[in-house]
């Protein structure tokens, strides 16, 4: 005789299983200011699952972005980009201190 085994069923949703596409994304929506709401609709999981699995993506992404993005202007600026020494010039003079307008 044939004995039939009976497999507990799984309840829930499947686990989330994250990829590089994904951190990528979490990280360029953070640097343009999306909120976790917006994000995690964008990427079709709940706010609780994207703070779960995206914890540094979202502390740190914006910095990382930033820190890329100058990075770009600095080496467009080294190649007589004109438009980019212009936009560190406005970085910079908006970083400062009131009332400080040479740099020693």
């Amino acid at each position: 005789m044939t004995e039939i085994i009976k497999m507990p069923r799984q309840r829930g949703r499947p686990a989330y299983h994250v990829t590089l596409e994904a951190r990528r994304t979490v990280e360029q929506l953070k640097f343009a200011g999306e909120s976790e709401a917006t994000i995690a609709r964008a990427l079709g999981i709940d706010p609780d699952t994207l703070r779960k699995h995206f914890g540094d993506e979202l502390a740190d992404g914006y910095a990382q972005r930033r820190a890329e993005l100058i990075g770009i202007l600095f080496d467009a600026a080294r190649a007589g980009k004109v438009a980019a020494v212009n936009a560190l010039d406005k970085m910079a003079r908006a970083a400062r201190p009131d009332g400080e307008t040479n740099i020693s």
